[in-house]
């Protein structure tokens, strides 16, 4: 493992390293375009804002010849904004794609950057990774750190929306303990809330903190529970692998003498069959076990219905999870 100078050091160096790698890969995919097989990849335009409407449809384009292969050369080494992109968005466009054995060996190695990037940026405290962003106005965040699947053997991949919820369920005490450092990070210490802007993280914070301080036992466990935008996933199969979930903002990649694995294309999303299938799994999920308003809106913090409210450390449950690239949306 590499020795910075510091993480914020080293988070700095590697966005450069990042750069110059992407450039480079760019210019082999150029080089090689005769050599690149498109077996499928599909448009997604940018919603324009950092606002995701989950009763909104999202247009899906397959995508073919000189078309298909340049949203392939891009979205592999784009990080930077586009004129028409928010900041809270990525450019995506998931899709399948044969590769010459040194264009892989390119993606190889940003993978290696991008994971130790993400390592690096989860130990910076957020006034840090902001002033890091700072110093690169041009490239979205996102997609610096989000990394290229590399299959070895394809067999399948399907393509599909997710949507829904997702709830973590953390100690009161253990909120406020944390969320104090933040304020302290930030100021020096709690401000009060006349201190604050209205509508500002650190008076969400401050009215958080006094919430939470009033509940009868602050060991008592809490839910915080967020809509899930729609966003791409993918099953496939690699090898004998057992078949596996990813993210799919980026195309699949594999070596181009492999043969083209079978493929279910992703379709356009449609809000009102995302809309039945959540409600036909409201009743096993999270939410149904929580109160019907949240406790604290501004944070999604819920408290758990009397019947399924407990009290003390929340147990770890370990979690399966892709080691192929980390979560970033």
């Amino acid at each position: 493992m590499t020795n910075y100078l510091s993480n914020a050091s080293g988070a700095l160096q590697l966005v450069n390293e990042l750069r110059e790698e992407l450039e480079a890969l760019e210019l082999v995919l150029e080089a090689s375009s005769t050599h690149i097989r498109v077996d499928a990849i599909f448009g997604i335009e940018l919603r324009k804002t950092k606002l995701v409407t989950v009763g909104n449809p999202i247009p899906v384009t397959p995508l073919f010849g000189a078309a298909a292969l340049q949203c392939a050369k891009d979205v592999l080494t784009n990080i930077t904004l586009k004129p028409e992109q928010s900041a809270k968005e990525t450019f995506r466009a998931p899709g399948a794609l044969g590769l010459p054995r040194v264009a892989i060996q390119y993606l190889e190695k940003t993978n290696r950057i991008r994971l130790e990037l993400f390592r690096l940026l989860g130990l910076l405290k957020a006034h840090e990774r902001k002033a890091l962003w700072k110093k690169f106005p041009g490239i979205s965040s996102l997609q610096a750190i989000r990394t290229t699947v590399i299959l070895s053997d394809p067999q399948f991949i399907r393509f599909y929306w997710h949507v829904g919820s997702s709830g973590v369920k953390r100690q009161a005490k253990d909120l406020i303990a944390e969320w104090d450092k933040q304020l302290f990070d930030l100021h020096g210490y709690r401000p009060r809330m006349d201190d604050t802007l209205e509508n500002s993280l650190e008076r969400k914070l401050v009215y958080s903190l006094e919430m939470l301080e009033a509940l009868d036992d602050t060991s008592e466990q809490v839910c915080i529970h967020r809509p899930v935008a729609p966003h791409v996933r993918a099953r496939f199969k690699d090898g004998d692998n057992e078949p596996d979930f990813v993210l799919a903002q980026t195309p699949f990649v594999y070596d181009i003498e492999s043969p083209p694995p079978r493929i279910d294309p992703l379709v356009s999303y449609d809000p009102s069959g995302a809309k039945a299938a959540s409600q036909e799994n409201q009743g096993r999920s999270t939410r149904a076990r929580l109160e019907e308003e949240p406790y604290i809106e501004a944070m999604h913090i819920y408290q758990y219905k009397e019947g399924y409210r407990t009290f003390g450390p929340v147990e770890k449950t370990p979690k399966k999870r892709n080691k192929r690239v980390p979560i970033s949306e």
